[in-house]
């Protein structure tokens, strides 16, 4: 009997499957990096309202602490914003994470205060443009 060589994957096969996995690879990492890198460079600007009123404007891109009135107080670090001080019985929105992406949002109801992450640009579209 003739010795027979027999393998399960040839080196053809081992370069179209490795082509597969890199396409494949790209495919799921761009669009993801994208649309993180759109987001941050978008969502620059944090709008601050008590009682609806539009009391501060907020850049991202500026690190510090700042006192919405004596009963919120927010903290911008790393363009994120985050409630740091309410003297509200619950507590709620020091709890909610830092808020980045565009349409983010911290709110503390029982002081009527909301923190919204916007994109520094009016013209452009938002996450309902057809």
């Amino acid at each position: 009997m003739s010795q027979l060589k027999f393998y399960l994957c040839k080196k053809p096969d081992i370069v179209l499957l490795a082509g597969f996995a890199v396409i494949a690879l790209m495919l799921w990492a761009i669009p993801l990096a994208a649309t993180a890198r759109a987001d941050t460079a978008a969502a620059s600007q944090a709008v601050v309202r008590v009682g609806g009123q539009v009391v501060m404007v907020l850049p991202l891109d500026k690190d510090g602490t700042y006192p919405i009135t004596r009963h919120n107080t927010v903290a911008v670090h790393n363009g994120a914003i985050q409630m740091i001080y309410a003297d509200c019985p619950d507590k709620l929105c020091q709890r909610q994470h830092a808020s980045r992406a565009t349409g983010g949002a911290i709110v503390c109801l029982p002081n009527k205060t909301t923190v919204e992450v916007v994109t520094q640009d009016p013209g452009g579209a938002d996450a309902y443009a057809r």
